[in-house]
């Protein structure tokens, strides 16, 4: 069994954010879309059993940070913010679970 979690850059926030999206770093070497991963796994000798979206935890001054692109105001979130610790469940159904076996 193989089990794999990565962004799926298929998904709408990466429509939304663009490069502005949370995965896009150049730690990302390659990017991956439902259909790309179970081609990627199916060329190699895989077979999906399964592909879910599963949702991360952020905190609310990188969603600000994210989304308002005002250095004054990001100053004065993380002023807000500071020495705490607040954390959000996010469901943007950018992540996905991939769950595969060696096809026999």
């Amino acid at each position: 069994i193989l089990v794999i979690e990565v962004p799926d850059f298929g998904a709408f926030s990466w429509k939304l954010f663009g490069k502005r999206h949370r995965h896009c770093y150049k730690g990302h070497l390659y990017f991956y879309t439902r259909n790309s991963m179970v081609k990627l796994l199916q060329n190699n000798g895989f077979e999906t059993l399964e592909v879910v979206k599963v949702p991360y935890f952020v905190s609310l001054t990188w969603l600000f940070r994210k989304l308002i692109h005002n250095n004054k105001v990001n100053d004065l979130i993380s002023h807000i913010f500071r020495n705490r610790n607040f954390v959000m469940r996010v469901d943007l159904k950018d992540v996905m679970l991939v769950i595969a076996r060696k096809r026999l």
